[in-house]
């Protein structure tokens, strides 16, 4: 009998996620641009997903930081690199108007399947897309009140950093928020052992500060297994010039 996720060894689930990264890598070097990422979803060799919303992000909305960060209730909202959309279910359940987004259509197709059913007897407001964040012109032309990442910013090579930082700013609305699950932090690996890329709230701030306000910066209360010890659940605020505009 197969052995549950419940009993197993913290040891024999980094070994099963270390092998599924290899994967991942292996996959990424035989092809070019999303293809790599779409064979990693059609092979399951998929280490990112939780199979449920990460808990760092249920505690900006089931604590105070919503309130005390004046983060809007309602408005739109963009995950990138979405995946099965178990965050974007979680935002849609909280009130807000859902983008998920990913460069795999097969993660599409699924996230599809799983909303489907829940879209017949509730409200959600949730939408799913194949899009590449860093080339559709859409999401720059309908600005968002938050983005959330949490697995995209890691899945970057860290020279595309500034790129990231540059498209947050064009696509979150002035006075919108950014909410960051900062992961892995490894302290003493090479930045370039990736995907997923090593971090670190530094890293954030060197690509967001020029546009961007900090106003958390926190180890959070809860983590998966894998996640304990090696992430940090930061939320940033765009800045508006003193005249109002954006900046």
């Amino acid at each position: 009998m197969a052995e549950s996720s419940d009993t197993k060894s913290e040891k024999q689930r980094q070994d099963e996620q270390r092998t599924a990264i290899l994967r991942v890598r292996e996959l990424l070097a035989q092809t070019h641009g999303g293809a790599g990422w779409d064979a990693a979803w059609k092979e399951g060799a998929t280490p990112w997903d939780a199979g449920a919303p990460q808990m760092p992000l249920r505690q900006v909305f089931e604590t105070n930081i919503v309130n005390d960060l004046n983060i809007p209730k309602s408005g739109r909202v963009l995950i990138p690199g979405c995946g099965r959309g178990y965050d974007a279910i979680y935002f849609a359940s909280q009130g807000y108007d859902v983008l998920g987004a990913d460069l795999s259509p097969t993660a599409i197709n699924e996230a599809k399947g799983r909303v489907f059913p829940l879209a017949q007897s509730t409200n959600l407001k949730i939408e799913y897309q194949v899009i590449d964040f860093f080339e559709s012109s859409a999401l720059r032309e309908h600005p968002f009140d938050i983005v959330y990442d949490y697995t995209f910013f890691c899945a970057i090579p860290p020279s595309m950093r500034g790129l990231w930082g540059q498209r947050m700013s064009e696509i979150v609305k002035p006075g919108g928020y950014l909410i960051t699950l900062m992961y892995p932090i490894d302290p003493g690996r090479a930045r370039n052992d990736g995907p997923p890329f090593p971090v670190d709230a530094e890293a954030y701030t060197q690509v967001l500060e020029q546009s961007w306000e900090k106003l958390l910066d926190v180890v959070p209360s809860n983590s998966q297994p894998t996640h304990q010890g090696r992430e940090r659940l930061g939320i940033w605020r765009r800045k508006m010039s003193d005249d109002g505009s954006k900046l």
